[in-house]
């Protein structure tokens, strides 16, 4: 991925996961624009940077941060990307006395900057049809009364709404917001709140055992699969058939799996030696078949893309109701119950990774006379069992992460007679996905990039999701 000539404002760039994204775009090309408030510590990233524009600013001061983007458009005419990093954190209970105190410290930082700074930022990213990052916190979803960061959690619960809202605001304009919630990341911010938990402290609640580096969470970029083993199911053709070709583009030795063997052959000649066996996951002794032979030809497995799914419309009104059921469920749950469990053994020893391809249908209801119960339901119990396992095998530090896409240009529509098409009107960008967009994600949760995340659901529906929630 190239930066090249992009024009890149990231706040809170002194230090953490500001620094290390100033870094990262500027090693890709990128003309970074660093905003903080120690003049110091921005010097000594900036040193580590190619040529960056430094503002000396307060994001939380109105004055300031018209400032900022006046400068950068004084400077280059233009912002591409706004990386809205800034951010405090404090400590108060309710009963102390001193919450409002904290509140008044941490709102104006974390959500009041943000608002202002993206409201004048977006026409210059309209112009470009750029991109907001908001980093909120996995604290957004946390309810703790011990540790007295409530007021920290609820600005970043309020951040991720204001995300949403911003989202579909932007999206007829070309322009796409999205936000990061990490973990504990090894940053200043325990020494500037004088907290008295360690990282070691923060270690001991993570399934993982571990905490992240500020560079986990903006380092996206490089990934290569060198002498990994790959095991895509549903490999013939649309999102799998992607995912087969970019992991072997990456240097991964690719095992693709499918039922049409006239389809396999013409996807594994665009890959680099890929191996294919001819089978059906529904099936339990094909399913051993699979593994048996990846194992017999590779000695190991690395990462397990469960990507194999059907949609069978029917009724719940109609008597054949229970054939589209077990068929659905058979392919869409079971059959990736059973080959992961197969599979799991192999992907302990090499500490390997699982994708689940769901749906966004999963987190939805199907519109009426659809038919599309069945898939919606095995959808949202694969994204379940994603997180029930994803906790199972944390401790042996395989990560388990599920991607639900939207509507994506792959033959299962031309099957159902369905334009795909017709889906844009129904999405916040106007458009369908390609299977290359679902497999370049693929390939980044699989990744080592991606070695703080599991147990995660990441969608990818350009934005149909806020749209049904919006009617």
């Amino acid at each position: 991925m190239s930066f090249n000539n992009k024009v890149v404002l990231v706040t809170g760039a002194s230090s953490g996961i500001g620094a290390a994204a100033a870094e990262a775009f500027s090693s890709e090309g990128a003309q970074v624009v660093m905003v903080g408030r120690n003049e110091t510590k921005l010097s000594a990233v900036a040193a580590k940077c190619n040529k960056p524009f430094v503002i000396r600013a307060d994001v939380a001061n109105d004055d300031d941060a018209r400032r900022i983007i006046d400068e950068t458009i004084e400077r280059f005419g233009r912002i591409d990307i706004l990386i809205n990093n800034a951010g405090v954190s404090g400590v108060a209970k309710l009963i102390s006395g001193k919450i409002i105190d904290i509140y008044d410290k941490i709102m104006p930082i974390n959500l009041r900057a943000v608002v202002l700074l993206t409201s004048l930022a977006t026409p210059h990213l309209i112009k470009t049809k750029g991109n907001i990052v908001n980093i909120s916190s996995v604290a957004a979803r946390l309810m703790d009364s011990r540790s007295g960061t409530a007021m920290y959690n609820v600005s970043k619960a309020a951040l991720n709404h204001f995300s949403l809202c911003a989202a579909e605001e932007l999206s007829r304009y070309g322009v796409r917001v999205n936000t990061i919630s990490p973990g504990p990341v090894v940053t200043d911010i325990l020494v500037n709140t004088n907290a008295k938990a360690t990282w070691d402290d923060f270690k001991k609640i993570t399934c993982l055992d571990r905490v992240s580096d500020p560079v986990e969470i903006v380092d996206l970029i490089i990934m290569s699969f060198k002498n990994k083993v790959v095991l895509v199911t549903g490999a013939s053709s649309g999102i799998g058939a992607a995912a087969a070709e970019a992991f072997s583009s990456e240097g991964a030795q690719v095992v693709m799996v499918g039922r049409n063997e006239t389809k396999l052959s013409a996807v594994a000649a665009k890959c680099n030696k890929a191996f294919f066996i001819r089978a059906d996951v529904a099936n339990d002794d094909d399913a051993r078949f699979i593994l048996d032979e990846t194992i017999n030809r590779f000695g190991k497995l690395d990462i397990l893309i469960n990507n194999a799914g059907v949609i069978i419309p029917e009724s719940i009104l109609n008597v054949n109701v229970l054939k589209s059921y077990d068929t659905t469920m058979g392919i869409n749950l079971r059959a990736i119950v059973h080959l992961t469990s197969l599979a799991a053994s192999h992907l302990i020893e090499t500490k390997g990774s699982i994708i689940n391809i769901s749906s966004v249908g999963g987190q939805m209801v199907p519109r009426p006379g659809s038919g599309f119960s069945m898939y919606y339901v095995s959808k949202a119990a694969l994204n379940h069992f994603g997180l029930c396992i994803a906790a199972e095998l944390a401790p042996y530090g395989v990560r388990v992460n599920t991607i639900s896409p939207g509507p994506v240009r792959t033959n299962i529509f031309n099957d159902l007679n369905i334009d795909v098409d017709n889906f844009c009107n129904s999405t916040a960008l106007q458009r369908v996905s390609e299977p290359k967009e679902v497999a370049d994600l693929i390939l980044f949760l699989s990744s080592d990039k991606a070695k703080a995340i599991t147990g995660s659901n990441y969608v990818i529906d350009n934005g149909i999701f806020i749209c049904r929630a919006m009617k």
